[in-house]
């Protein structure tokens, strides 16, 4: 593996779909959110198996043995929630990415020193993670691997442990169809939904800011991968460093082993144009009066 890129962005802004078509690319290993889920026992890859029938699968766990990892299919054993720990609360603290870059490195270091047992099962989860994501890529003989895992905490860690460049791909989707997915696919409550959006995205913008440069950002709506796919296409290769040689045309899901949502199960290599959000007027209203909401709505070219 030559190059870990990182996908972050809120739930339901297209995750999915565009490890679809970065795996597409000869160059482009993935296997989607490769930390998005817990509990793999029944879950079908996007091949159509289980991970336990899954032959792609069952080569993954050989060579994570051969690395000298105690390796489960059901679990990959690289879960980072501060839920696993005693005092989750605490916890959440260190996963917080603060806008002050001295209050952050305060932060970092008080964890570090203070709970160093702590600090230390993380260092370890994450490494398993970069052996997890090198081995895949050896598997696919790809050596850009594309994780589409969303969590800022893990990016942060990746980051400081990686021997290889760490690039970003800041996704984002219309926020009002990103709230009205949260609405009626999580249940969410409006004001959930909209304050998730919010937090997600400010907590991206700090994590920029704090951890990496222009050169290794790149900043993607959702809208203009599904409507001018072949320029964003063209744009993404650029940033990553590859010709931009990505093949739908042919496209073969047997092929494919994401994680992610039911899409996973339902893509056939077809981009499909992104529907016109619609929102009940009261939720409209929420989202339109929500300062907050709006500023990023501007920054990200939705007014």
């Amino acid at each position: 593996m030559k190059q870990y890129v990182y996908l972050l962005s809120c739930e339901h802004s297209g995750s999915t779909l565009l490890s679809f078509v970065l795996g597409a690319h000869p160059l482009i290993s993935t296997v989607g959110e490769i930390a998005g889920y817990t509990h793999y026992s029944n879950y079908k890859c996007s091949c159509g198996f289980t991970f336990y029938e899954c032959p792609f699968w069952q080569q993954v766990l050989k060579e994570m043995s051969r690395e000298g990892f105690s390796f489960d299919l059901s679990d990959f054993g690289i879960n980072i929630s501060p839920y696993l720990y005693g005092k989750p609360y605490f916890y959440r603290l260190y996963h917080h990415v603060f806008y002050n870059q001295q209050l952050e490195f305060l932060k970092n270091r008080f964890f570090e020193i203070f709970f160093p047992s702590f600090y230390r099962d993380l260092i370890l989860r994450v490494k398993k993670n970069f052996i997890l994501a090198n081995v895949i890529s050896q598997i696919q003989k790809k050596p850009i691997f594309f994780d589409s895992t969303k969590d800022h905490f893990r990016l942060k860690l990746l980051k400081q442990i990686s021997s290889v460049p760490v690039k970003v791909i800041h996704l984002v989707r219309d926020g009002k169809a990103v709230v009205g997915s949260m609405i009626k696919r999580e249940g969410y409550s409006p004001h959930k939904a909209i304050n998730t959006w919010i937090k997600k995205n400010e907590t991206i913008e700090r994590l920029k800011k704090n951890y990496f440069s222009e050169s290794d950002w790149f900043f993607l709506r959702y809208e203009d991968l599904c409507n001018n796919t072949s320029l964003i296409l063209s744009d993404l290769s650029n940033f990553l460093g590859v010709d931009s040689s990505f093949n739908l045309s042919s496209f073969d899901k047997s092929k494919f082993h994401v994680i992610g949502n039911t899409m996973r199960l339902s893509f056939d290599g077809t981009i499909r144009k992104p529907s016109v959000p619609s929102l009940e007027t009261e939720v409209e209203n929420l989202f339109v009066l929500n300062k907050r909401a709006m500023s990023l709505y501007r920054k990200y070219g939705y007014v």
